[in-house]
């Protein structure tokens, strides 16, 4: 059975209580036309998402994942700009909590012949064989462009890792992610298999992801060969707190949502070790880290 979205929720309270929340709309049908066309101009067709595929785009090394499009970054860090985006952000962080960093990137996954239609049974994080912060400072925003359809490359998360997965850095904080070996072997066994939620989306529908939640990017094996075509971005909080005081009543949902184990206290700086932590692993070896789909790059087609 997939996860179903509780709808006696507010998208706030589903954050904190599972991880993440869909948010319908978030993004105007005008914005998402004009994402549209400048997705077409980056890609090098004149042709609609639906006929877009790994041969046309030329993806087929990457099993239909699109990576890298400089042409598009002007465009996709709009997307905070937008009113329900900025609204979103303000309810999350309340007012003025949003540094104003622009983090975005275009997600594109299109269909490629051989894919298999599944979802993984396990999710990963965004802390590749690299410290994972307990509190951090940012979540995840991904709105989608059109309409997408089931395993058309999207997103799936698995609810409710955020608490479990902080109660053990709590107790162990050098227990990290990692893609293969060993360390993944202890990934799986010590993270539990959950019922996930592929983010199956209406055009200018966001999905908020929680640092801490487990999560995957599919490839593409849609029945109607439907892509995904998105902009993922970070929301960054302006303050990274080393405390939080589960009894406030005042905290915002982005702060409740760190504070499901209880209240914290690091003793640390966070963000000063989180910092060391990049640095070190940036001296390691560079075939230690994972090639990921951000890293390709688009060979453009002529135009059809």
């Amino acid at each position: 059975m997939a996860f179903k979205i509780d709808t006696s929720l507010s998208y706030a309270d589903h954050f904190v209580e599972h991880g993440f929340c869909v948010v319908k709309g978030a993004l105007s049908p005008e914005y998402c036309r004009r994402g549209i066309e400048e997705y077409n101009k980056a890609v090098g067709t004149d042709l609609p998402p639906a006929q877009w595929d790994s041969k046309l785009l030329r993806a087929e090394e990457s099993h239909g994942r699109i990576g890298a499009l400089p042409a598009l970054q002007p465009f996709v860090e709009t997307v905070y700009d937008q009113p329900g985006i900025a609204n979103v952000i303000e309810t999350m962080l309340g007012p003025g909590g949003w540094s104003g960093k622009r983090h975005a990137a275009p997600f594109i996954c299109v269909f490629h012949e051989g894919n298999k239609r599944e979802v993984a049974e396990w999710g990963h994080v965004d802390f590749v064989r690299v410290r994972i912060p307990v509190i951090g400072n940012a979540f995840v925003l991904q709105a989608s462009l059109i309409d997408t359809e089931p395993f058309s490359g999207n997103i799936t998360i698995y609810p409710g890792w955020h608490k479990i997965l902080q109660k053990i850095l709590l107790k162990q904080p050098d227990f990290w992610y990692s893609d293969d070996g060993d360390e993944n072997n202890t990934w799986r066994r010590t993270m539990p298999k959950v019922e996930p939620y592929e983010f199956v989306a209406e055009a200018g529908d966001a999905l908020l992801m929680h640092h801490l939640v487990g999560h995957s990017g599919n490839v593409n094996a849609a029945v109607n060969r439907t892509p995904r075509v998105a902009i993922h971005s970070q929301v960054i909080a302006k303050e990274w707190p080393n405390e939080i005081d589960a009894a406030r009543k005042d905290l915002t949902p982005f702060l409740r949502s760190l504070a499901q184990n209880g209240s914290i206290k690091l003793g640390f700086n966070e963000e000063e070790v989180q910092a060391a932590a990049y640095k070190e692993r940036r001296e390691r070896r560079s075939d230690e880290i994972p090639k990921r789909a951000s890293d390709m790059t688009l060979k453009t087609p002529a135009k059809r």
